[in-house]
């Protein structure tokens, strides 16, 4: 199987190439599927023959060390696909030059001394910064070694294949076969979307996950700093809060886990103070986003569609509906929380 494997792996290599040929892959969508399908075919046959029952033995590194190569390719690829980076950038300069990114959109005359050929490319321009304080001070550190989307995507580029690292070493933990991290190591959607586009939710599922191994290893206090860091950089993760309030099997009240959630708070507000001047500003950009935005809005654009005939609000109605369903069903799913293994 190693030699079959380490065909799969090739063809997804070379399929990485050819997106880096590529180049400007927004407007070259056909020849962009043409490299995407087999990598993904690829990584269905891989995922088979690691997950098959009657499976020899197989070297993790092989599995590992070709998700990093795959990954190091497409960094030589631009990011086309999205313009999230270039406002990374954006925010990471403005920070270094000393002004609050919640304050002032790019296109405020305050940070016009900043602009250069990268202001072109950003996206919303006349929108502040939706940012979490997390992500920010994120942008900030890169910057400090180089403010350049190069620089950005190497860094979520590690964070990922450092997920990768931790996944497998999950498996292992919980006497799973660690080989099963090619689901993940080895998803050209992944592949595309860190490495290619550069977005920070590498960041943010790594700490989520980072969160969620330390919960299972009772390890209260890192659990919760991890969740904490993840929503601090996406936001989302702040559904899982009630899962770290679940009832301890020592007993109802568990003073190292009910404690450790007053950590939650407290690097929040920790993570806010350096931007606290910015006042009702720090919401600005994320109202905006919540009133306006939608990208691929499946449930949402059911429901829009659906209340439009009798509804003059229904894009905003159709949002809390959106938000009702998604609070139901992550409560549903705490409630009825069973750890699989």
């Amino acid at each position: 199987m190693q030699f079959r494997l380490f065909f799969l792996a090739g063809v997804i290599e070379v399929c990485c190439c050819y997106l880096v040929f590529l180049g400007d892959l927004q407007h070259q969508i056909p020849q962009m599927w043409a490299g995407v399908f087999p990598a993904f075919l690829c990584y269905v046959l891989a995922a088979y023959l690691v997950l098959r029952r009657d499976a020899p033995p197989e070297r993790l590194h092989l599995i590992l060390g070709a998700a990093l190569v795959f990954r190091l390719t497409l960094w030589w690829s631009p990011a086309t696909l999205s313009d999230d980076i270039f406002r990374y950038v954006w925010d990471g300069r403005v920070q270094l030059a000393g002004i609050n990114p919640y304050l002032y959109a790019p296109s405020a005359p305050q940070v016009a001394h900043l602009r250069d050929a990268l202001y072109q490319s950003v996206n919303h321009a006349a929108i502040p910064t939706i940012y979490p304080p997390l992500a920010q001070l994120f942008f900030r550190a890169i910057c400090m070694i180089s403010a350049t989307p190069a620089a950005f995507k190497l860094a979520l580029l590690l964070c990922d294949w450092a997920l990768c690292l931790l996944l497998a070493h999950s498996l292992v933990r919980r006497d799973q076969d660690p080989r099963r991290v090619v689901l993940y190591a080895w998803n050209p959607l992944p592949l595309i979307e860190v490495a290619g586009s550069g977005h920070i939710d590498a960041l943010g599922v790594l700490l989520l996950f980072a969160a969620l191994y330390s919960l299972h290893s009772q390890r209260w206090a890192v659990a919760v700093c991890g969740l904490a860091g993840a929503f601090l950089v996406k936001l989302v993760p702040l559904a899982l809060l009630p899962s770290f309030w679940r009832r301890p099997r020592t007993s109802w009240f568990n003073f190292r886990q009910r404690g450790a959630l007053l950590l939650f708070p407290t690097l929040g507000l920790l993570a806010f103070w350096p931007f606290a001047d910015a006042g009702e500003k720090l919401a600005t950009g994320l109202v905006t986003y919540v009133q306006h935005w939608h990208f691929n809005a499946a449930a949402y654009s059911l429901f829009r569609f659906a209340l439009q005939p009798w509804d003059g609000h229904a894009y905003a109605h159709a949002r809390w509906l959106c938000t009702a369903l998604f609070a139901l069903i992550a409560l549903g799913v705490q409630i009825r929380y069973r750890d699989p293994y």
